[in-house]
């Protein structure tokens, strides 16, 4: 079998926990857009998308508001790029330290 085809599964963390750490994030970002401020409509936005395989991970997660989530999504900007003016240091998260 070609290993290059064999797709890598993405671990999808339980309701209750990805809940958890979704506020963990909001909490972490002191409940701000991490691009302009804003305190409303608030999101938490996987950096690499969940479609991309990217995980439920602190490192991998970000609170953006709508407006820039949409400009994220219509490839305006990407976070990366939004980030880098940006001084927020993701710590580390596991389901066990919940």
């Amino acid at each position: 079998m070609n290993r290059s085809l064999v797709k890598r599964g993405r671990k999808r963390l339980p309701p209750e926990v990805y809940k958890k750490l979704w506020n963990q994030i909001l909490r972490r970002d002191g409940w701000r857009c991490q691009s302009c401020d804003r305190s409303d409509e608030l999101q938490v936005h996987h950096l690499k998308a969940r479609a991309q395989l990217g995980e439920d991970r602190e490192d991998n997660l970000m609170t953006l508001c709508s407006d820039v989530t949409e400009q994220c999504i219509a490839g305006i900007v990407t976070p990366n790029d939004r980030r880098l003016s940006l001084s927020w240091k993701a710590g580390d998260f596991s389901p066990e330290s919940i």
